[in-house]
């Protein structure tokens, strides 16, 4: 083998360990991307249960014989047996609430409320787990993320080799 050749797999040797030595000692940006991941699978736990509850919410409604339809003048009317519930929006915004129901009647205005709240958070909460979702998926491309975890794995299936290396890097390499 020529010098050259020598001198180049050196340097070459040199840097891998070098890089090895900065995985397996550094590995920051590694965990804070793993800890950013474990977060946003939180997150999405935590919307898909906020969905399911919205869902049941809505069958709920359903299940009391709700019945909804928009008026002429474009007001939403949400009704359950001889309960009323009108409403007129602006801007996608509520701006007034018009009731029809006689005392007893807290139970229907309640499922009304509730159904029309998880009607108005459906679409909110399945864009933040989709955010959420493709995010996630980002991270999980990031160069970084995916080479500190191969060589993570790389440096788990065999350790007494890398603490070899680690240890032997900063000496020179003799090729006769």
């Amino acid at each position: 083998m020529s010098s050259s050749n020598a001198d180049m797999i050196s340097k070459r040797r040199f840097k891998l360990t070098k890089e090895i030595r900065k995985a397996t000692l550094s590995g920051s940006e590694y965990y804070e991307l793993k800890r950013v991941l474990e977060t946003l699978e939180l997150v999405e736990i935590d919307l898909n249960a906020l969905l399911v509850e919205n869902t049941n919410k809505i069958a709920k409604f359903n299940t009391n014989n709700g019945r909804y339809r928009v008026l002429e003048d474009g007001r939403h009317e949400f009704a359950i047996n001889d309960t009323v519930m009108i409403f007129t929006t602006e801007n996608g915004m509520i701006k007034y609430v018009e009731t029809k129901a006689n005392a007893k009647a807290r139970k229907e205005t309640d499922i009304i409320l509730e159904m029309l709240l998880a009607v108005i958070d459906r679409p909110i909460i399945q864009n933040e787990i989709k955010n959420i979702k493709d995010t996630k998926e980002r991270l999980r491309k990031h160069a970084s993320l995916r080479g500190y975890d191969e060589i993570r794995k790389m440096i788990r299936s065999d350790t007494l080799q890398t603490l070899i290396t680690i240890d032997n890097m900063d000496k020179p390499v003799v090729i006769e």
